[in-house]
């Protein structure tokens, strides 16, 4: 960053060298505001006691100040709409999965789940690839009908180690049926493959036949779902603040 801003030495750093720094980081996951308070750090605790930088210039507020978050700026990824998350699980179970020209017909049934997963639990795309069926419990929980019968409601318990927090959880959803058929369809797909692989508690839940069961690499769930959302751009609605 500061050979982009021609600053090759401490005595050339001015107030507003770091005024881009923010842009310069955008294309990154990493947090900016961690990197801020190193810097500040460095300069207040080093430059400024070796007499590198002033220590007048620190102290301004102005520079390395964190921007101001803002209630839209909260909204850079808001969630999809019951109507466009329609569309593309229909979309998915009824032509995609089914679309030759995309990937194996193993990873267009394994997305499909794959997506109805993610949604429905709310975890983020490594903890889905890491996933074992260890850490998933199917319960039936019994219910009663409209009829006043009790009658079977399988619920999913997930127990997940939230990768950036490594804090555990348990996730309820209602998923069990859709993980029972994905279980079934993989032991019909190595069956009628002549596959000798079979699925115990310690196989990843979407796994990859091809690579000794280790999961899909997260490209290929990339480009899965830019080419869902490219082929269904014109339809989708998007949300009102997006």
């Amino acid at each position: 960053y500061l050979e982009s801003k021609m600053v090759f030495t401490t005595n050339e750093i001015k107030p507003n060298t770091f005024d881009d720094y923010q842009v310069y980081r955008g294309g990154t996951t990493q947090s900016r505001k961690k990197d801020l308070s190193v810097i500040t750090d460095f300069f207040r605790n080093y430059l400024v006691r070796n007499k590198f930088v002033s220590a007048e210039m620190v102290i301004d507020k102005s520079f390395l100040a964190l921007p101001t978050l803002k209630d839209t700026d909260r909204m850079a990824n808001p969630a999809i709409g019951s109507e466009d998350w329609k569309l593309i699980v229909d979309f998915v179970r009824d032509e995609w999965r089914f679309d030759e020209t995309q990937h194996s017909s193993f990873f267009r049934n394994l997305f499909w789940h794959y997506i109805l997963f993610a949604k429905n639990t709310g975890m983020s795309p490594e903890e889905c690839l890491k996933l074992k069926w260890k850490q998933i419990d199917i319960v039936d929980e019994r219910r009663i009908n409209s009829r006043g019968e009790e009658v079977e409601w399988l619920v999913s318990y997930i127990y997940t180690i939230r990768s950036k927090t490594q804090a555990a959880r348990e996730i309820p959803c209602n998923q069990a049926r859709e993980l029972m058929r994905w279980k079934d369809y993989q032991l019909d797909y190595f069956r009628r493959h002549g596959m000798s692989h079979t699925i115990t508690l310690d196989t990843n839940v979407f796994p990859n036949p091809e690579r000794g069961m280790k999961p899909f690499g997260y490209t290929i769930f990339w480009e899965a779902w830019d080419n869902v959302r490219t082929r269904l751009q014109d339809k989708l609605r998007g949300h009102r603040f997006s």
